[in-house]
């Protein structure tokens, strides 16, 4: 049997290429990749001639190296990724994982599979936290037969051509555009959900393990972590959740203490985008 076309994006964010845990482990893989797209997310400018992109041009079929040093949002990101590249198969990974050699294999062996969400294990505490299904964290080996939730996070996620086409024939977007970071990944899997419920499903499986650095591992959170969950929280009661005007309610009342807050909840709510997503700063 023929294997798949698979393209491949990294996306590096305050990161060389050597410091890339991803990236090293895709430089050792033994299969390779036929379209691998690593881009920089800024925010300082990278050296497309370095020599460990060269040895991953080497390594596999085609390589291309794109910068966006004003931290271009990963919803565009994404999206024009899997616009731009014809293949089987869609693999999205952050710039921190650790893909084994049993990974790898299993990444090149998919075939008839129109989803593949790995578990993911945090570096921080080796415990692991995704995927979400139906409200639990799912530790089984292969086809997920019966859901009608699945959450996961973007890195480590491969989803085919099948889904792209559904999308399009469906007019919706594979991410979400009006999220910047946080979000990006849930308005993917949100989306699976309501053609779930549209009687639109996908064979969906958890056949790959992989380890990655959760913010939510790691303990206390930080403000402007804090308000780029804000952008989401916001932005998933405008367009996703039912009761909006007692959930921002709510989530006002929550925030009542800073202003700051407050007027980016209100913010957010009223423009329907992240910042980083504002409409002119697509053109």
């Amino acid at each position: 049997m023929q294997r798949k076309e698979i393209s491949l994006l990294v996306i590096l964010y305050g990161k060389d290429f050597t410091q890339s845990q991803t990236l090293k482990c895709i430089l050792d893989f033994e299969n390779k990749i036929d379209n691998l797209v690593v881009v920089n997310n800024g925010p300082e400018k990278l050296n497309g001639e370095d020599s460990f992109l060269n040895f991953l041009k080497l390594k596999h079929n085609q390589v291309y190296f794109f910068e966006f040093l004003e931290n271009k949002p990963l919803s565009w990101i994404y999206n024009d990724f899997v616009a731009n590249f014809k293949s089987d198969y869609y693999v999205i990974f952050d710039d921190d994982t650790h893909i084994t050699k049993e990974s790898e294999k299993q990444i090149f062996n998919l075939s008839d599979i129109d989803i593949e969400i790995p578990k993911i294990y945090a570096i921080q505490d080796k415990k692991q936290y995704y995927p979400i299904v139906n409200g639990n964290i799912y530790t089984s080996y292969g086809l997920i037969t019966e859901y009608s939730e699945i959450y996961s996070i973007g890195s480590g996620l491969i989803f085919s051509k099948n889904v792209k086409d559904v999308f399009r024939d469906n007019n919706l977007e594979l991410f979400d555009s009006n999220f910047s970071l946080y979000g990006v990944d849930i308005s993917f899997f949100r989306k699976i959900n309501y053609l779930k419920g549209e009687n639109i499903a996908f064979k969906v499986s958890s056949l790959i393990s992989i380890d990655h650095s959760l913010s939510r591992a790691e303990g206390g959170i930080s403000e402007w972590r804090y308000i780029e969950r804000l952008y989401d929280q916001t932005l998933s009661i405008k367009y996703y959740q039912k009761f909006k005007m007692l959930r921002l309610l709510k989530l006002l009342i929550k925030n009542f203490r800073k202003l700051n807050r407050i007027e980016v909840i209100l913010m957010t709510y009223f423009n329907g985008f992240h910042p980083r997503c504002a409409k002119k700063a697509k053109k």
